[in-house]
């Protein structure tokens, strides 16, 4: 956090990344320069403190992965005073993907343990997606398994999903510039729930979206599991 530092060092007071530049001491017009651009970079992603005009220049980093900052879980993301509606639509627009695929179905809790099978946890993980000038482009929200837990020859059988190694890309990246053709990537939403699953499986409800006495099934495959990029291979 900003009004925080480690242990053992001087509070500052935070400055915009344009004074932290000038402040830097340098005689190599290149080294300035080459400052100048890494500030620019790291604008967003750090904190600048300086306790006096003479004293040295701390740079404290934040959250990585952007200007806003992702929320830990559903409390903290719908709670967000100022993106708070933001997440709460990516997260009802992920479940409303997953009942589009039959993703899962409620089922009463004792089924699991009548079967002897446990009932594997979950968690919400957020992202957003920029465009190339560094505006946002999409609040993502995504309910996913918590796969960890799952075991072998209980909960899924193959983990093997197939990808294009380095040779692969290479050529593909030749044969672009020759051609001078741009390459493009393309993001399947809730793609893994539109592979079957093979073996029962219990996940709980998502939350914000609970039904008492109720556990989710899995109908398809789920962000998480250890199986849901297999079944998706096998199925395409």
């Amino acid at each position: 956090p900003n009004n925080q530092v480690p242990a053992g060092t001087v509070h500052a007071v935070p400055m915009p990344a344009a004074n932290a530049a000038k402040s830097f001491k340098t005689g190599d017009k290149v080294g300035m320069s080459l400052l100048a651009r890494a500030l620019h970079w790291c604008a967003s992603a750090a904190t600048f403190y300086q306790s006096s005009p003479t004293a040295p220049i701390d740079v404290i980093p934040e959250r990585l992965q952007g200007p806003i900052p992702l929320p830990k879980d559903e409390i903290e993301a719908q709670n967000d005073p100022v993106w708070g509606e933001r997440w709460k639509a990516a997260m009802r627009l992920d479940m409303q993907k997953k009942h589009e695929n039959g993703a899962f179905e409620y089922i009463n809790a004792s089924e699991p343990i009548s079967k002897g099978l446990r009932v594997h946890k979950g968690r919400w993980v957020f992202a957003i997606n920029y465009n190339s000038d560094g505006s946002v482009k999409e609040f993502r929200a995504r309910w996913v398994e918590r796969g960890f837990t799952e075991v072998a020859g209980v909960d899924y059988d193959d983990t093997f999903i197939g990808g294009a190694n380095s040779t692969t890309w290479r050529a593909l990246c030749g044969l672009s510039a020759s051609l001078h053709k741009p390459l493009f990537e393309a993001d399947i939403r809730a793609a893994f729930t539109t592979a079957n699953v093979t073996r029962d499986k219990y996940v709980e409800c998502p939350k914000s979206f609970e039904v008492k006495g109720k556990v989710t099934k899995l109908l398809k495959g789920l962000e998480g599991g250890k199986d849901s990029g297999n079944l998706f291979f096998k199925k395409n």
